[in-house]
């Protein structure tokens, strides 16, 4: 009876895909015969990451953040890699354009602590020494993450954060600079105005803002620097310190 001779050599057919070839040579039946084995390790290709869904909405008309907070844009985010291979968020605003204003003057502050009391009687415009937009200083920020989740919540409050949505407004013209009494919390509502804007320099505060911020968008990047971006609709806004009216005169 014949024994079926073994073949000196087989191959594996490569896959049509980008591959890592790895050869191992084993010992036969017999010292002649020799089995080659090609080992095909398919490289994993990566691919962008995806935007699934998207929120809140919210009405074109102005939210009154005296009345109820202010929305926090989020994404849902999806890649084709694992949750594992998307690496951050971040949230811009291009613009901010000012509907109204009211600056009003600080009275003498009774604590020297504390110069955010204001002359309700009073009020300075300052409108002809802005610009038609402002920045926010919401440029590339990290968004926080929940899993495959991201969210931003800078568009609420006056203090002073970096990635907080407050317009720049005490920037914004060269007449402004800081305040004559450096005293109390620093704050973006509060700053100085400098002549000849003004016969005397004098610290203002701003009591009510509506503002309508442009440009919303997120970029999502993945592990190869992949990304995915999404766009929100304009957010307009009201903020009002503590004792301004909601229209005020």
């Amino acid at each position: 009876m014949l024994a079926a001779r073994m073949p000196t050599s087989r191959w594996v057919r490569r896959r049509p895909a980008l591959a890592l070839m790895a050869a191992l040579w084993l010992s036969g039946a017999s010292c002649s015969e020799k089995a080659q084995i090609v080992r095909v390790v398919e490289e994993t290709v990566n691919l962008p990451p995806t935007i699934v869904a998207l929120g809140p909405t919210w009405p074109s008309t102005p939210i009154d953040l005296a009345v109820q907070a202010p929305p926090s844009p989020y994404v849902i985010v999806g890649d084709p890699n694992g949750l594992g291979d998307i690496a951050l968020a971040v949230f811009t605003v291009d613009a901010a354009v000012l509907r109204r204003i009211v600056v009003r003057p600080e009275t003498v502050p009774t604590d020297p602590n504390f110069c955010t009391t204001v002359t309700w009687s009073d009020s300075i415009d300052i409108t002809n020494l802005l610009p038609a937009t402002l920045r926010t200083g919401v440029d590339n920020c990290l968004m926080f993450r929940n899993g495959s989740s991201f969210t931003f919540t800078g568009f609420a409050g006056y203090y002073y954060d970096p990635c907080r949505a407050f317009p720049l407004i005490s920037t914004a013209s060269p007449y402004f600079g800081v305040p004559t009494r450096p005293c109390g919390p620093g704050t973006l509502s509060r700053f100085g105005v400098y002549p000849p804007a003004v016969p005397s320099a004098l610290d203002v505060n701003v009591t009510f803002l509506d503002v309508e911020f442009q440009g919303l968008h997120v970029t999502v990047y993945d592990g190869a620097g992949h990304t995915a971006t999404a766009t929100f609709p304009p957010l307009r806004l009201i903020h009002r310190a503590y004792g301004e009216k909601p229209n005020p005169p």
